[in-house]
């Protein structure tokens, strides 16, 4: 009866594992996607502020550190977003 138990237990350890690691997977699958649709957004942004304002200094460095932190900044409120509508719907 004991041996039994303890199957039964690494099954559901197993189980567990890879639950655990397909959401993880499915996290970091989601935040890829979101990355690249952020950087291609940001891209055809900076293009255009680019041939606007060519005569503002330092147009080139704000817009290649715009280009690196934006979309990381955009990729965090999306997730804080999803948070709280998750938050509030499990609240109802």
């Amino acid at each position: 009866m004991k041996m039994r138990e303890q199957e039964y237990d690494q099954s559901q350890e197993s189980r567990a594992l890879w639950r655990l690691a397909a959401y993880i997977f499915g996290i970091v699958s989601a935040s890829i996607l979101m990355l690249s649709v952020n950087a291609g957004m940001v891209f055809g942004l900076a293009a255009v502020l680019e041939s606007t304002f060519q005569n503002v200094p330092l147009i080139e460095q704000i817009i290649q550190y715009s280009i690196y932190v934006v979309p990381m900044l955009l990729l965090y409120l999306e997730w804080y977003a999803w948070d709280i509508l998750v938050s509030a719907r499990r609240r109802h």
